[in-house]
């Protein structure tokens, strides 16, 4: 009778994981016949390369920052287990819990803006009211403030937005994406060669 291998028996000789989901595959095979993955990319210099190789091993390219490569370090097994399920459940519960107590303190917080302080009610319904009544309250003085300072906005904004493309041009002048100020080089250099050959005569 033929010995079934078990589950954590190493992979057969030839084979490879899904960079996926982690099935077994042949060395050459294209798909994952689990997720349907493709599993080779096509590289620069146009060789086929697997999709979780980090560098080209004919032309050197890097494909480190590929998130297909990130992705297949990150081994996912199909099966569940107890202690996760139950870690999963107890995280959810408590993030559960802290927005619940966050929206109570944001809604007892509008609510007291809207009754200038006095006691509120304790029925839920009269108190999302009052909190709609203060976030209008709210909202109204942050647009007053708004307008009277909207000229520094609009100059801080500007400031930011020169600021970024100043930033982006930078970048990509080291890139070589862009080259910042070769007119001016160019012209420069052409200039010294007149003088050069000025002074050679």
């Amino acid at each position: 009778m033929e010995e079934q291998p078990s589950e954590n028996s190493p992979p057969p000789a030839g084979s490879k994981p899904c960079y996926r989901c982690g099935t077994e595959l042949p060395a050459d095979a294209e798909l994952c016949s689990r997720c349907g993955r493709t599993q080779f990319r096509t590289c620069y210099c146009g060789k086929e390369i697997p999709v979780d190789a980090p560098t080209c091993p004919h032309c050197g390219a890097d494909w480190s920052g590929s998130r297909r490569v990130h992705k297949s370090r990150r081994r996912r097994s199909g099966k569940v287990r107890p202690q996760e399920v139950v870690k999963s459940a107890a995280i959810g519960a408590g993030a559960a819990i802290g927005i619940a107590g966050l929206l109570t303190i944001l809604l007892r917080y509008f609510a007291t803006i809207a009754t200038g302080g006095a006691k509120l009610p304790p029925d839920v319904f009269a108190q999302l009211g009052l909190a709609r009544q203060g976030l209008g309250i709210v909202a109204a003085g942050w647009s007053e403030w708004f307008v009277a300072y909207r000229l520094s906005f609009l100059f801080i904004g500007a400031v930011l937005v020169i600021g970024g493309v100043i930033g982006v041009s930078t970048y990509l002048a080291n890139k070589g994406l862009i080259k910042l100020g070769s007119a001016s080089r160019s012209s420069g250099h052409r200039h010294s060669g007149r003088r050069r050959r000025s002074t050679s005569k």
